[in-house]
């Protein structure tokens, strides 16, 4: 404004001109420039404050710097010379190295858990894995070994029946119940392959109990959670078998290339059709009884009759002399045999057979126990039955052996 009152006067006309032109040009470019000053002042004001924070760290000793912290100690230590001795700065440096080194140990460790714990098998120990047998305990029923006659005498006998042999067994384990719905839904939810391979297995439609949904499989009605698994076929039940095997640290009994089972393994499998039955007899402790445990079939059985058109929670009838429930009626149980009609003849000329595993080769695999869709008949100790091992029928489940 000085230079502007500095020139010759002149017209009124003329002064107007000359404010507007400075005032065009110069007060843009001098707002621009103190914004600039502004936002410098700023910036110099944070650089400051971050130099006094980092300053008070190292003059209280708290070396836990950044790297930028610690590089503008070592770069601005002129500034501080009076202050900050050589081995206060010499302290720092070590301090600083001591806890990259603990940060990048800890992320290795916690690397190391993440990524080495999916191919670490875990070891079960002797002593854990007795607790969790005294767990099976309560789910399985020691059956003691013993000699008994296999097949029937009596006159409703099927004639794949009437060869009465003689079978000595070793003792085993059986589970007191069949397999759940829960039981197997846990198995199918325990690894995301099996979404695809359960198709294989069970036959969704016609089980009704078991649903996927949003990745996971689920039990719709809580009603169904006790009741047995039904349309599970003989490759899913001992598939199962496997997996509980595995879940407690012990080899699988079923090599799934070809389904053959090593019968003398520790662990999870099918019971044989004479462990079938000599369970469900009652094995030493047998009364002789038609069905198991009791010549009344409705107080130890959901038949036909009194089932009400469908199968029922695992339990609900009396169990038989061994204190094992459902083994006549409910659902038809898988057995680890192929089946044969003549079997029983074949084993009959042998005199006592020890721990028999039925034919060699067959096309079906035997059936036992009758179910809630069968009359009485199939619901006797000595009934046998067959199915295509492939079939996943509405009323076929299965129980567990336990070789401890």
């Amino acid at each position: 404004m000085r230079i502007l009152e500095q020139l010759p006067a002149q017209s009124e006309s003329e002064s107007k001109g000359r404010y507007r032109l400075a005032h065009e040009r110069l007060i843009p470019a001098l707002e621009s420039l103190a914004g600039e000053l502004l936002a410098a002042a700023e910036q110099a004001k944070r650089l400051l404050n971050d130099r006094f924070r980092t300053w008070v760290k190292v003059k209280r000793r708290k070396f836990l710097l950044s790297g930028k912290e610690l590089r503008d100690v070592l770069k601005y230590r002129s500034h501080f010379k009076v202050d900050i001795r050589p081995e206060l700065l010499q302290y720092i440096r070590g301090s600083n190295k001591k806890r990259h080194l603990n940060i990048s140990f800890g992320i290795l460790f916690v690397l190391s858990l993440l990524f080495w714990q999916p191919f670490n098998k875990k070891v079960i120990e002797p002593w854990q894995r007795d607790q969790r047998i005294q767990i099976f305990k309560k789910q399985f029923v020691a059956v003691e070994g013993g000699v008994f006659e296999m097949g029937a005498r009596s006159e409703d006998g099927e004639s794949d029946e009437k060869s009465v042999h003689m079978v000595k067994l070793d003792g085993f384990q059986i589970s007191r119940y069949e397999i759940t719905n829960q039981q197997y839904c846990d198995f199918l939810n325990s690894h995301d392959s099996l979404m695809v391979k359960a198709d294989e297995w069970l036959d969704f439609g016609s089980s009704r109990q078991i649903r996927k949904r949003d990745g996971r499989f689920v039990i719709p009605d809580e009603a169904f959670k006790d009741t047995p698994v039904v349309a599970v076929n003989w490759f899913g039940a001992a598939v199962f078998c496997n997996f509980m095997s595995e879940r407690n640290d012990y080899k699988p009994s079923y090599n799934v290339t070809d389904w053959s089972c090593d019968i003398s393994a520790k662990g999870f499998r099918l019971p044989t059709e004479a462990e079938w039955e000599y369970a469900a007899r009652g094995g030493l402790n047998s009364g002789g009884y038609k069905y198991s445990g009791s010549d009344s079939l409705d107080a130890v059985a959901w038949y036909y009759s009194n089932a009400e058109n469908e199968v029922r929670s695992v339990g609900g009838k009396q169990p038989n002399e061994l204190g094992i429930y459902d083994m006549s009626g409910n659902v038809w149980e898988w057995c680890m045999d192929w089946y044969d009609n003549q079997y029983y003849d074949e084993c009959k000329e042998k005199g006592v057979v020890d721990n028999p595993q039925g034919p060699e080769t067959g096309s079906r695999r035997v059936l036992r126990g009758g179910s809630w869709d069968f009359s009485g008949q199939f619901c006797r100790s000595a009934n046998r039955f067959s199915d295509d091992p492939d079939d996943r029928d509405y009323d076929i489940g299965f129980r567990l052996v336990f070789v401890p």
